[in-house]
């Protein structure tokens, strides 16, 4: 018998820039954002804390409804998989990779604003009473459907060059 490996995230944490949305050349969106995750931790009787930053990649409808909705330090949850870059560095020669979350889901934790005015329907669901919980983000989540099949839509051609100015990539 053999078992299948695994490769499922999910994370809570805020964005650590507005989500920058480009296009494949066949016309699918791509959101790219970072979130920062806190950890608290313990050592010598003493509350310690880290804080982790993860680079988040969303494809299709979800991708132009984050760039409309989430901003700076928007707390969202993300549900997911990791998927590891890898190139070859001309310079040094030397094999380079970086790891990203390729969101599957995301649910906005943040009221969303539009203007100056919060609108009441955003409230922050982790406050409101169990027992009663209708989620007040329907309509932005059903905005972004249920997620899509990153196989069907994946463009071979498209890089991540066409995005930011690369310093976020980490040489191992």
């Amino acid at each position: 018998m053999s078992t299948r490996d695994l490769n499922f995230v999910v994370i809570i944490g805020r964005l650590t820039q507005n989500p920058e949305l480009k296009y494949t050349t066949s016309g699918t969106a791509i959101a790219k954002f970072s979130i920062a995750n806190n950890t608290v931790f313990q050592q010598n009787n003493e509350k310690k804390s880290y804080v982790n930053y993860f680079n988040v990649t969303v494809w299709g409808n979800q991708a132009t409804v984050c760039e409309k909705y989430l901003k700076k330090g928007s707390q969202v949850a993300i549900e997911g998989y990791l998927r590891q870059n890898r190139w070859n560095d001309p310079t040094s020669n030397k094999t380079l990779s970086k790891v990203e979350i390729i969101a599957n889901s995301i649910q906005f934790l943040t009221p969303v604003s539009s203007g100056q005015e919060k609108n009441s329907k955003f409230q922050n669901i982790l406050s409101t009473d169990s027992k009663s919980i209708q989620n007040p983000f329907d309509d932005v989540n059903n905005e972004m459907g249920n997620g899509i099949n990153n196989e069907e839509i994946y463009d071979t051609n498209f890089s991540d060059d066409n995005f930011g100015n690369g310093d976020d990539d980490i040489p191992f």
